[in-house]
């Protein structure tokens, strides 16, 4: 399995990051809108918002209740492409306004590696429970 993420420069790392694509939703907008939205202007790819499956009983979830009233909702999908539509995606140069972003394409063990945001190491945990691949699940090193 190989997982599709973005790389840019977050001010409170400093430094540049690996993530799922992600945005904020206001009040004008669902979170899976959000979802279908921010997956086009990161990485360029176009889905439907059926091909959506949130996870963990798509529950809102508080990344930090004691500071911040922010909440995450999180989906994932899974994608058949041919090696030409996958080379294609690889550094990629993509974001809107002042975004800088580079999208790779990454095995899903190494993709996970990189990753040191909690909310992104989340997702691919309930991505692996939810698709029931526990092989891949105990290769991880956690």
């Amino acid at each position: 399995k190989y997982l599709l993420v973005v790389r840019q420069r977050r001010i409170a790392e400093g430094a540049l990051t690996y993530e799922h694509p992600a945005g904020m939703v206001d009040n004008t907008q669902t979170p899976s809108e959000v979802a279908v939205k921010e997956i086009f202007e990161e990485t360029g790819i176009s889905i439907d918002e059926s091909r959506l499956r949130p996870v963990l009983n798509n529950r809102r979830l508080f990344p930090s209740t004691g500071t911040s009233d922010e909440c995450m909702y999180l989906f994932f999908t899974e994608l058949e492409l041919d090696r030409g539509e996958i080379l294609a995606l690889h550094e990629l140069k993509t974001g809107v306004d002042d975004e800088n972003i580079t999208t790779l394409v990454l095995p899903f063990e190494e993709a996970h590696r990189r990753m040191n945001n909690t909310n992104c190491i989340l997702l691919n945990l309930a991505y692996l429970k939810e698709t029931q691949d526990w092989e891949l699940l105990k290769k991880l090193s956690l």
